[in-house]
């Protein structure tokens, strides 16, 4: 008896695939998600993007639910464009986001990452005018004012003598 032949194939990937965080700047006082984007390189087909939010003044890790002390890769939404949904931050604190991605084969970009701190201010601006100088400049208008009105009246009155 023979058996009938059996054959699969598959693709052998050793290269890594690459991962960017967009922007944040250095200073926020809001920040509802982060985003990238990460790419296969041929032959790799991307299989996920992970991401670490640390807060790095008190040296805890976003899990998911919680704060917690060692560092949790958490899954994002999408691949070659990415999200995650940002946990409430703490007024004051400085946080890092770490992201890498990784292919079907189990290959590993290079982690990259974005630093920035949360500052949430509701108390408005206000600036304060001094008075004196208010004063100053308008006492300087209506004065320059009046000599021009003098001005011209004596030109108007020296055509009218000759």
């Amino acid at each position: 008896n023979e058996s009938s032949q059996v054959s699969d194939s598959f693709t052998f990937d050793t290269t890594p695939p690459t991962v960017t965080i967009d922007d944040i700047p250095e200073f926020v006082n809001q920040l509802a998600t982060i985003n990238g984007t990460a790419s296969g390189n041929p032959p790799g087909v991307l299989d996920k993007v992970q991401v670490v939010i640390e807060n790095t003044s008190d040296s805890i890790y976003w899990e998911g639910n919680t704060w917690v002390a060692s560092e949790v890769w958490l899954n994002a939404t999408g691949t070659s464009s990415w999200s995650y949904a940002m946990p409430a931050l703490t007024d004051g604190k400085a946080y890092r986001v770490k992201a890498k991605s990784i292919d079907k084969a189990g290959n590993v970009s290079t982690q990259i990452l974005d630093s920035f701190a949360f500052n949430f201010n509701t108390t408005a601006s206000s600036v304060a005018i001094d008075d004196t100088s208010s004063r100053t400049w308008i006492w300087l208008i209506v004065s320059a004012v009046c000599v021009l009105t003098v001005i011209i009246v004596f030109v108007k009155r020296q055509k009218h003598k000759v």
